[in-house]
């Protein structure tokens, strides 16, 4: 089983568990937290990502940095990289939360702006992801310009290439 099709299996896994207690995903008592351990780690994980550093490398030249503690904190929630250089940031909400809102735009935009060095960044709280081109200075008139993808959960499977663009096996590329 090639490394894609193993994403495919395990996304519709994903997306299955996400359909069957929706009501419960969407609702206030469900926190990034806890979203970010159900869906978007195992997300990441099937793009081929070591979130949970399984290779124990060294924290300089970790896989993935993960806030644990993201309301405190002026970083972003995931910080992707290879050969401990930045390639892309993930910004998670909980799926109550709008990813309409401009502040979790513009939030999510800021951290790769601020670096000068990463040019996208995703916003996402596995029902939905937006994919952002982060070369742009966030503009508060212009929040979404920049989106290069922006899909719902139901949508992926049929966005799954684009999806694997961010899969490690590709930006290694």
């Amino acid at each position: 089983m090639s490394a894609l099709d193993s994403f495919i299996e395990k996304l519709q896994v994903l997306i299955t568990k996400f359909e069957k207690d929706k009501i419960y995903y969407l609702s206030k008592g469900y926190l990034e937290a806890q979203v970010r351990i159900d869906f978007i780690n195992p997300f990441f994980e099937a793009l081929g990502w070591d979130i949970e550093n399984k290779a124990q490398k060294p924290p300089h030249d970790r896989d993935v940095i993960v806030e644990l503690s993201p309301e405190t904190t002026k970083k972003p929630d995931y910080n992707f990289r290879i050969s401990g250089v930045t390639k892309f940031f993930v910004e998670a909400k909980s799926p109550s939360e709008s990813l309409d809102n401009i502040n979790h735009i513009l939030q999510a935009k800021a951290y790769a702006w601020s670096t000068k060095e990463v040019y996208f960044v995703v916003l996402t709280d596995f029902e939905e992801f937006r994919l952002y081109d982060a070369s742009l200075k966030p503009n508060p008139k212009f929040p979404n310009e920049g989106l290069i993808l922006n899909l719902k959960y139901t949508d992926y499977l049929d966005n799954v290439e684009k999806l694997w663009e961010l899969s490690r096996e590709r930006v290694l590329q």
